[in-house]
């Protein structure tokens, strides 16, 4: 199931991302579970920690434009602030992956459970 914002600010910052997303420099005029499904690729990548700013942008960037360096620092700036805004994002992944703690230090078997070998 797709994220859905649960809040007011979350909700807000949802809806100006995907109209960002579906401006015609971006993705366009595209079904919106096409805009949905590519809001949450980039909330991914910005909420993923193993990622840095500059690599962040890059990744985003090819994502919408095929291009790494095309996304103006701007929208960045303004793309990682609505991230930070979707504030319940990380619990919609804990309750999507089936996990109720925070403590994800250990989570790099890539979802594999630890029983399976």
């Amino acid at each position: 199931s797709a994220y859905r914002p649960t809040n007011p600010a979350s909700r807000s910052a949802y809806e100006t991302l995907l109209n960002i997303l579906s401006s015609k420099q971006y993705l366009g005029n595209q079904p919106s579970s096409i805009l949905r499904g590519a809001l949450e690729e980039v909330l991914e990548t910005l909420k993923d920690a193993n990622y840095r700013d500059p690599e962040r942008k890059e990744v985003i960037s090819k994502f919408l434009t095929g291009r790494g360096s095309s996304l103006p620092d701007a929208v960045f700036a303004q793309m990682v602030q609505l991230g930070k805004a979707m504030d319940d994002y990380e619990d919609y992944k804990n309750r999507a992956s089936g996990q109720n703690n925070n403590d994800d230090e250990n989570d790099n078997n890539n979802g594999m459970d630890d029983e399976m070998g």
